[in-house]
Formats: C-alpha cells, sequence, structure tokens
C-alpha cells in the first residue's frame, strides 16, 4: 500500500489559522455563487442565440430543474475546491517568495 504524505498532517484551524480560514470560506462562498450565475447566465444565453436559427428553445419543468442542480452541483464541487486549494497553500512558500523580491536592490529595480 502507498503512502500518501499531505504538506499538513491535521486539517484544523489552529493549523490552518483562522485568518487563512475564514478567507477560503469566503473565496468559497463567493466563487461558488459567481460560477453558479456565470453558468445559469451562459445557459440562457446559448437558449437564446439559438432562436436566431429556429424557434426558441423552450425547457421543460424536469429539464430545467435537471440544469439548476446540476450546474449547482458543478459550482460547488468547484468553490469547494477553491477553498481547500486556499486552506492548503504552504505558507513557508509565499513568505520565500517575499523575502527572494524583497531582497533586489534598489538599483536592480529601476
Amino acid at each position: 500500500m502507498t503512502n500518501i504524505r499531505f504538506r499538513k498532517r491535521e486539517i484544523s484551524i489552529r493549523n490552518i489559522g483562522p485568518q487563512r480560514f475564514w478567507i477560503g470560506v469566503l473565496a468559497g462562498l463567493i466563487s461558488t455563487t459567481s460560477i453558479s450565475l456565470f453558468l445559469n447566465h451562459s445557459r440562457e444565453v446559448l437558449r437564446l442565440l439559438t432562436s436566431l436559427q429556429a424557434d426558441l428553445l423552450i425547457l421543460e419543468e424536469n429539464e430545467l430543474l435537471f440544469f439548476n442542480y446540476f450546474f449547482s452541483f458543478l459550482s460547488s464541487v468547484l468553490g469547494l475546491s477553491i477553498t481547500i486549494w486556499i486552506w492548503m497553500l504552504n505558507k513557508n512558500k509565499i513568505e520565500e517568495r517575499t523575502e527572494f523580491t524583497n531582497s533586489f536592490p534598489e538599483r536592480m529595480l529601476y
């Protein structure tokens, strides 16, 4: 059996940090809502564009419900993945990048 090693041993608010935890939750909710709105809006735009060639495509109630549930599920999975990605960011890599960029002499920047 393979031994999978994760970056963090435990996932808890103490290990993640309260600020990163809430930023991740907020970013996940915002991205979920915006992705869902974008997908529903794009469905309506495609439905409108089909009316240029033929009659307007009118979806039945169960088809509309299916698309709404499918897009909601897809956007919630993508929003959760963004939340987990923010939680699992390696804090040391971010600090190394800022230390590296701050170490340039001023004469090199101009």
